[in-house]
Protein backbone atom coordinates (compact mmCIF):
# COMPACT_ATOMS: atom_id res chain seq x y z
CA UNK A 1 0.00 0.00 0.00
CA UNK A 2 1.29 3.12 -1.12
CA UNK A 3 1.14 6.55 2.36
CA UNK A 4 -0.37 9.39 0.41
CA UNK A 5 1.22 11.51 3.35
CA UNK A 6 4.68 12.17 1.75
CA UNK A 7 2.42 13.32 -1.45
CA UNK A 8 0.41 15.20 0.86
CA UNK A 9 3.39 17.28 2.40
CA UNK A 10 5.02 18.05 -1.49
CA UNK A 11 1.47 19.02 -2.92
CA UNK A 12 0.89 21.57 0.65
CA UNK A 13 4.63 22.95 -0.16
CA UNK A 14 3.92 23.35 -3.99
CA UNK A 15 0.85 25.42 -2.92
CA UNK A 16 2.97 27.66 -0.45
CA UNK A 17 5.60 28.61 -2.86
CA UNK A 18 2.84 29.27 -5.35
CA UNK A 19 0.86 31.31 -2.93
CA UNK A 20 1.66 35.49 -3.66
CA UNK A 21 2.92 37.51 -0.80
CA UNK A 22 1.66 40.59 -1.66
CA UNK A 23 -0.99 42.20 -3.50
CA UNK A 24 0.55 43.15 -6.49
CA UNK A 25 1.71 39.35 -6.88
CA UNK A 26 -2.22 38.79 -7.37
CA UNK A 27 -3.59 38.34 -10.79
CA UNK A 28 -5.56 41.04 -11.68
CA UNK A 29 -8.90 38.35 -12.52
CA UNK A 30 -7.73 37.15 -9.19
CA UNK A 31 -8.13 40.67 -7.58
CA UNK A 32 -11.58 41.15 -10.14
CA UNK A 33 -12.91 38.03 -8.63
CA UNK A 34 -12.50 39.10 -4.99
CA UNK A 35 -14.03 42.41 -5.11
CA UNK A 36 -17.23 41.06 -6.71
CA UNK A 37 -17.00 38.47 -4.19
CA UNK A 38 -16.97 41.33 -1.65
CA UNK A 39 -19.49 43.26 -3.19
CA UNK A 40 -22.01 40.99 -3.57
CA UNK A 41 -21.42 40.02 -0.17
CA UNK A 42 -21.92 43.57 1.18
CA UNK A 43 -25.21 44.14 -1.01
CA UNK A 44 -26.64 40.71 0.19
CA UNK A 45 -25.94 42.17 3.54
CA UNK A 46 -27.83 45.50 2.80
CA UNK A 47 -30.57 45.65 4.00
CA UNK A 48 -33.84 48.17 4.03
CA UNK A 49 -33.14 48.48 7.69
CA UNK A 50 -29.19 49.30 7.46
CA UNK A 51 -26.24 48.04 7.29
CA UNK A 52 -25.34 47.51 10.70
CA UNK A 53 -28.95 46.23 11.85
CA UNK A 54 -31.09 43.60 11.94
CA UNK A 55 -34.74 42.51 11.35
CA UNK A 56 -35.81 40.12 14.28
CA UNK A 57 -38.75 37.18 12.66
CA UNK A 58 -41.97 38.03 14.32
CA UNK A 59 -45.17 35.74 14.79
CA UNK A 60 -48.65 37.50 15.08
CA UNK A 61 -51.29 35.68 16.15
CA UNK A 62 -55.39 36.28 17.09
CA UNK A 63 -57.38 34.64 20.27
CA UNK A 64 -61.08 35.50 20.88
CA UNK A 65 -59.74 37.92 23.38
CA UNK A 66 -55.93 39.00 22.44
CA UNK A 67 -54.03 39.52 19.62
CA UNK A 68 -50.27 38.21 20.51
CA UNK A 69 -46.81 39.20 19.09
CA UNK A 70 -44.12 37.17 19.58
CA UNK A 71 -40.54 38.00 18.24
CA UNK A 72 -37.39 35.96 18.31
CA UNK A 73 -34.40 38.05 19.93
CA UNK A 74 -32.10 35.31 21.31
CA UNK A 75 -28.85 36.92 22.74
CA UNK A 76 -30.74 40.05 24.08
CA UNK A 77 -31.57 41.12 27.25
CA UNK A 78 -34.71 42.80 29.02
CA UNK A 79 -33.16 46.23 29.37
CA UNK A 80 -32.01 46.05 25.72
CA UNK A 81 -35.51 45.79 24.38
CA UNK A 82 -37.95 49.05 24.05
CA UNK A 83 -42.06 48.45 23.66
CA UNK A 84 -44.14 51.84 22.64
CA UNK A 85 -47.43 52.64 22.12
CA UNK A 86 -48.39 55.96 20.10
CA UNK A 87 -50.98 56.24 18.53
CA UNK A 88 -52.49 52.77 17.71
CA UNK A 89 -48.67 52.24 16.33
CA UNK A 90 -46.85 49.57 18.62
CA UNK A 91 -43.41 49.82 18.02
CA UNK A 92 -40.79 47.42 19.83
CA UNK A 93 -36.78 48.06 19.20
CA UNK A 94 -33.53 47.61 21.00
CA UNK A 95 -29.78 46.48 19.79
CA UNK A 96 -27.70 43.76 19.89
CA UNK A 97 -24.37 44.15 20.75
CA UNK A 98 -21.24 42.37 19.72
CA UNK A 99 -19.45 41.11 23.15
CA UNK A 100 -16.44 42.57 23.44
CA UNK A 101 -15.00 38.89 24.58
CA UNK A 102 -16.11 37.64 21.45
CA UNK A 103 -13.32 40.25 19.39
CA UNK A 104 -10.67 38.78 21.98
CA UNK A 105 -11.47 34.65 21.03
CA UNK A 106 -9.98 35.46 17.85
CA UNK A 107 -10.68 36.37 14.23
CA UNK A 108 -13.97 34.93 12.65
CA UNK A 109 -14.09 33.17 8.67
CA UNK A 110 -18.25 32.87 9.20
CA UNK A 111 -20.72 34.97 11.17
CA UNK A 112 -24.27 34.45 10.46
CA UNK A 113 -25.72 36.22 13.63
CA UNK A 114 -27.05 39.94 13.42
CA UNK A 115 -25.97 42.64 15.13
CA UNK A 116 -26.67 46.34 15.45
CA UNK A 117 -30.40 48.23 16.43
CA UNK A 118 -33.62 46.77 14.89
CA UNK A 119 -37.05 48.53 15.27
CA UNK A 120 -40.89 46.70 14.28
CA UNK A 121 -44.09 48.86 14.13
CA UNK A 122 -46.86 47.30 13.98
CA UNK A 123 -50.64 49.17 13.37
CA UNK A 124 -52.72 47.57 15.83
CA UNK A 125 -56.50 46.97 15.33
CA UNK A 126 -58.96 49.66 16.13
CA UNK A 127 -60.44 47.03 18.73
CA UNK A 128 -56.83 46.79 20.58
CA UNK A 129 -56.96 48.11 23.86
CA UNK A 130 -53.58 50.46 24.28
CA UNK A 131 -53.45 50.63 27.75
CA UNK A 132 -53.59 46.64 28.49
CA UNK A 133 -50.35 45.29 27.18
CA UNK A 134 -48.44 42.31 28.55
CA UNK A 135 -45.18 41.59 27.53
CA UNK A 136 -42.75 38.79 28.82
CA UNK A 137 -39.56 37.85 27.72
CA UNK A 138 -37.82 34.50 28.19
CA UNK A 139 -35.15 32.21 26.45
CA UNK A 140 -35.06 34.23 23.90
CA UNK A 141 -38.44 35.56 23.07
CA UNK A 142 -40.61 38.03 23.14
CA UNK A 143 -43.93 37.31 23.58
CA UNK A 144 -46.55 40.72 23.76
CA UNK A 145 -50.23 40.35 24.25
CA UNK A 146 -52.84 42.93 22.99
CA UNK A 147 -56.31 43.10 24.88
CA UNK A 148 -59.11 43.22 22.57
CA UNK A 149 -62.04 45.44 23.51
CA UNK A 150 -65.46 43.35 23.84
CA UNK A 151 -67.43 43.84 21.35
CA UNK A 152 -70.69 45.72 22.47
CA UNK A 153 -73.73 44.93 21.04
CA UNK A 154 -75.17 46.82 18.56
CA UNK A 155 -78.01 49.73 19.61
CA UNK A 156 -81.01 50.17 17.55
CA UNK A 157 -81.83 53.97 16.61
CA UNK A 158 -85.13 55.38 16.54
CA UNK A 159 -85.89 57.22 13.36
CA UNK A 160 -88.02 60.46 14.20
Amino acid sequence: MINPEPKFKEVAMAIEKATPKTRQEVPATVRFSEMLDRFFDDTVRMTPWGRDGFMPEVDVSETDTHFHYELSLPGMKKKEISINVDDNMLTISGERKFEEEKKQKGRYHIMENHYGSFSRSFTLPRNAKTDSIDATYENGMLKISVEKEKKSAGKEIEVK
